[in-house]
């Protein structure tokens, strides 16, 4: 080739290696939520400005998830490189004994070594299910905390021999359970019973989706929770294996990456069909965080009248199997909102309470639980008042800033049965806000007003399901948490829209 070849391929060269770094720079994601597919997990945030080391190691996470094309050249990779050495990808599956397949990312195997114990973490997380075990417990509402265990938990013997555990320190899932139990708070961390039960039966499949549990995992493992919950005072049976047809579908390829695979993996269906619904406007009016998911299923064949609300990872996210046959109302919830549990609650009236955690999240995901320890929740009005109350005049005001799901007008607040939620929120205005409760008493009950909804600050606010609203009186009232004494801020009377107030 001639000098001017030469540099004319130079030149391609040159722009073509250009390209390559510029275009998937210039394709970054910059949605506020993503999941990988392929690594099972939410990808990195965006953590906002700033500029000391924690920050920078964050904008290099961001980077990484966040580049174009990442996932498709994952997989190219993956194939490639199982196809010339028999191996995976590092970040995504390891071979372990007899031809087991694990996940290969860097926090799943220093946890299996509990090199990443994060005693802090796990801290919090105690604190937080504590605070929200009171205050369901307050409310007469039986709570159930479940992790979910990681393949590597249950079947370590098929890690491979190369990675060690160092057993000087702690196991993330020990830590815990000495912490929950010293907390008095109910869990289900079916790691033994699981070990137990894989003796006798693949309840994680040897390759196929090798974070998750199979469908004999899943049912194994909710029939601990239902017995958990029985010892509770719920009146659903124990989850019975005896309501389902087994089958086996074979597997030719490992999900979401085409290696080949032959395996037959278990599926568990409802023998009969329950005629289920939802109510749409609910679930469309219902807060959530950004990129999660709400499910909603009524049954009103189920075999008990309760409501369950679960707050979950990826293990439950579609297994409503396991739920709508005994429960006549059933939540779903993605996990990531765990600050807005109280706000649930007083919307969805639940009679249980379940809250699932995946294993791998103490690795996957740390930046979500920075709040977890100042969670606070709203006692209900009997605990708080601690005795008799009485009026009071006080400073303390309450001005009304927004109204969802309905509308005010000459100090009637017209609610709408097809709203979903009716939502009132109010900024307070006083000195010492933290020393009072706030409460709405309507219908002669009370409840709970949220401080911020969703986080803290002096704005509050009230939600109601709105197909159970009626006729009355909704007045707001703060209660000093020191003498019990009641502040009336404001009241309004309730009525149902009309089709006369929607043309005024």
């Amino acid at each position: 080739m001639n000098q001017k070849g030469r540099k004319i391929a130079d030149i391609i060269f040159s722009l073509l290696f250009i390209m390559m770094i510029t275009i998937p720079l210039l394709c970054i994601n910059t949605e506020e939520y993503v999941e990988s597919e392929i690594e099972n997990r939410a990808l990195t945030s965006w953590p906002g400005l700033g500029f000391n080391k924690e920050y920078n190691d964050w904008y290099l996470h961001y980077a990484e998830d966040r580049i174009g094309f990442r996932e498709d050249a994952i997989k190219f990779f993956t194939k490639m490189n199982h196809n010339l050495f028999h191996e995976f990808s590092e970040e995504l599956h390891m071979y372990g004994k007899e031809e087991y397949v694990f996940p290969a990312d860097e926090g799943y195997i220093q946890s299996y070594q509990h090199l990443n114990t994060d005693e802090n973490l796990v801290d919090s997380l105690a604190v937080y299910l504590e605070n929200t075990n009171e205050y369901l417990q307050a409310k007469g509402i039986p709570f159930v905390f479940m992790i979910c265990p990681d393949k590597k938990s249950v079947y370590g013997d098929f890690f491979p021999d190369y990675i060690n555990v160092n057993e000087e320190k702690p196991d993330t899932l020990e830590l815990l359970k000495d912490k929950l139990d010293r907390a008095g708070v109910p869990y289900v961390i079916p790691v033994e019973e699981f070990r137990q039960a894989a003796k006798t039966t693949q309840i994680y499949n040897k390759k196929y989706d090798s974070a998750h549990w199979n469908d004999f995992g899943a049912l194994y493992g909710l029939q601990l929770v239902s017995e958990k919950f029985r010892n509770l005072g719920s009146v659903a049976p124990v989850l019975s294996e005896d309501d389902y047809n087994l089958s086996f579908e074979e597997m030719k390829t490992m999900e979401f990456i085409d290696i080949p695979i032959n395996e037959q993996v278990p599926y568990y269906t409802l023998k009969v069909k329950p005629a289920l619904s939802t109510n749409q406007n609910l679930e469309g009016a219902l807060k959530r965080v950004n990129g999660t998911s709400i499910q909603h299923y009524k049954n009103p064949d189920a075999k008990s009248d309760e409501t369950i609300l679960v707050f979950h990872d990826s293990f439950l996210q579609s297994n409503k199997k396991f739920f709508v046959n005994n429960y006549k109302e059933v939540y779903l919830v993605s996990r990531q909102n765990y600050e807005g549990i109280q706000y649930y609650v007083n919307v969805l009236q639940p009679d249980l309470v379940l809250y699932e955690n995946a294993e791998r999240a103490f690795a996957d995901d740390l930046y979500a639980y920075t709040n977890l320890r100042n969670i606070q929740y709203q006692m209900p009005y009997e605990v708080a008042i601690n005795g008799e109350s009485e009026k009071s005049e006080s400073s303390l005001s309450l001005t009304i800033t927004n109204i969802e799901g309905a509308s005010l007008q000459d100090n009637i607040l017209y609610y709408d049965k097809k709203s979903g939620v009716v939502e009132v929120e109010g900024e307070l205005a006083g000195a010492n806000l933290k020393d009072y409760g706030i409460y709405v008493k309507y219908k002669d009950r009370y409840y709970e007003a949220s401080y911020g909804g969703f986080g803290g600050g002096k704005v509050i606010s009230a939600s109601f399901r709105s197909n159970k609203m009626k006729k009355g009186t909704m007045e707001f009232i703060a209660v000093s948490k020191e003498t019990g004494e009641e502040i009336s801020l404001t009241s309004y009377k309730v009525k149902k829209k009309s089709s006369e107030t929607n043309s005024n």
